[in-house]
């Protein structure tokens, strides 16, 4: 599921008007980038385009690594439920590897495609609204991507994106969590800010998935502990963001986030990356926790409201109005 959820959650309200702000322009440069090379047939500048955010270790200006945008752009786009696109898309991308036998990208390419196509037979919905057939089909095509990502081992491990798609067929497939945990210590001892290996375990060890009560704080509590020194609470924050396609406005009810320990990752992410949207995340929580003062303190980060952070009811307008009528925030 890696990205999908996840960016389900930035899509839910992707049709209001807004300003465009930097992280959601350079995205939107790096899928225009991609469709244009693929249909093209430019392979090699999505390598060397690959190439280059992985030596330079590219973020977005709010800190997540653009690699991962560039592998969901292959597959952005395709139309649901449509085989033919599909099977268009995987013709192109095996000639794409034709092309270029010796460069990882095209595999991971593959594999991506793989994954999304799996989905697009499971739907999103949950697991009782999956028919047989679907099962069978989301089944068939993870391990189609797994054979990908092993046969091309060799090549395409080096870079962070096989990690992070082969932690998104362990988590379709349901890996036994000792073997899931071997891959995800492996991928965050390469990179350990890839901030997507935590977002794919903290899926897996939500209670629908594989975990137990208490297992996604105990696992949070430990990504927080292992990048503590040079992040701070900043996985706290990000890895509990990842999960609102789950939460939704319940992500400080019992059992879920402590929102002064989210409060203090969001502090230090902005320390970093003050980009708007970071900045309407903090002031979207802080609304949800109902802690005025902060609410204030990052509508004052914000250049202006991005309408796609803000949803389940709550807008910028009416938290507001209700910081504005709290006690010692006139």
């Amino acid at each position: 599921m890696k990205k999908w959820l996840v960016l389900l959650a930035l899509a839910l309200c992707a049709t209001c008007a807004s300003a465009i702000e930097e992280t959601q322009k350079r995205i939107d440069a790096i899928d225009a980038t991609v469709h244009a090379a693929l249909a093209a047939r430019r392979f090699v500048q999505i390598n060397d385009l690959a190439g280059e955010m992985l030596r330079n270790r590219s973020r977005l200006a709010d800190g997540r690594w653009e690699l991962t945008y560039l592998m969901s752009a292959v597959v952005s786009g395709l139309p649901p439920r449509d085989s033919a696109a599909w099977q268009a898309r995987l013709k192109l991308v095996d000639d794409w590897i034709a092309l270029t036998p010796r460069d990882a990208t095209p595999y991971l390419a593959k594999a991506n495609v793989l994954v999304a196509y799996a989905w697009d037979a499971r739907g999103s919905g949950w697991a009782s609204s999956v028919d047989e057939d679907g099962w069978r089909l989301f089944r068939e095509r993870l391990a189609a991507a797994q054979q990908v990502l092993e046969s091309s081992s060799a090549i395409s491990r080096t870079s962070p994106d096989w990690y992070e798609t082969m932690l998104t067929v362990a988590l379709g497939l349901s890996w036994p969590e000792p073997a899931y945990t071997r891959l995800f210590n492996e991928a965050v001892q390469r990179e350990p800010t890839y901030y997507f290996f935590y977002f794919n375990a903290a899926q897996y060890f939500l209670p629908r998935w594989q975990g137990r009560p208490g297992d996604l704080a105990r696992f949070v509590d430990e990504a927080v502990a292992r990048t503590q020194s040079k992040e701070g609470q900043t996985l706290y924050a990000r890895i509990y963001w990842s999960l609102l396609w789950a939460f939704e406005n319940q992500t400080f009810a019992p059992g879920r986030a402590d929102w002064p320990r989210m409060r203090q990752g969001f502090q230090d992410i902005l320390r970093t990356y003050p980009d708007n949207w970071n900045a309407n995340a903090f002031a979207f929580y802080a609304c949800m926790a109902e802690d005025w003062p902060t609410y204030i303190q990052a509508t004052r980060l914000m250049t202006h409201p991005e309408p796609r952070m803000w949803m389940f009811g709550l807008d910028t307008g009416s938290c507001s109005r209700r910081a504005g009528k709290a006690p010692g925030t006139q």
